[in-house]
């Protein structure tokens, strides 16, 4: 467009003849829909910061039930790490988790987590870090969009002090 043309239009958009109305109305639904989409972020960030912190207290209780079972853990102290079995834990972590053999598991508020997978957290400590990806449902007005996939990563460690 030229000049000309770009000034004629922001001229009749200021206006005060009625047509300015035009403008007003178009940077309110500008704005309507930023906000409905702000909405919807933020009810995602909810999802996903809620099921992390749910996963992350699941593998806690794991790692306390798996100290417990295995007592003698605590006692060695510098060998437990070679008395740890990471693939044990690592399963164990995925079925306390109701994820073992590749399930897909629901959440309350409807997301899935799927592609769950666990690793061995090892050195001055010993854990599992869990990690896989949420899908939310995604809907506005009773309508489904489909669904949004975020990777998430939750850690449940116990350090053991010298």
């Amino acid at each position: 467009m030229t000049k000309k043309a770009i000034r004629k239009v922001t001229r009749s958009l200021r206006s005060c003849r009625g047509s300015a109305y035009i403008f007003t109305c178009i940077v309110i639904m500008a704005a309507a829909m930023f906000m409905s989409l702000l909405w919807l972020y933020t009810s995602c960030i909810n999802i996903v910061r809620g099921n992390k912190t749910f996963v992350g207290q699941k593998l806690d209780a794991y790692l306390s039930k798996y100290m417990v079972e295995h007592a003698d853990l605590m006692v060695y102290g510098d060998e437990i790490y070679s008395r740890i079995d990471s693939e044990e834990l690592k399963k164990g972590a995925l079925k306390f988790m109701g994820a073992e053999d590749g399930k897909e598991v629901t959440t309350s508020s409807g997301a899935v987590m799927k592609n769950c997978t666990a690793e061995y957290i090892s050195g001055e400590q010993f854990g599992v870090r869990v990690s896989y990806d949420l899908l939310i449902p995604v809907s506005f007005l009773g309508q489904d969009f489909g669904k949004m996939k975020v990777p998430v990563k939750v850690r449940s460690r116990v350090i053991f002090k010298k």
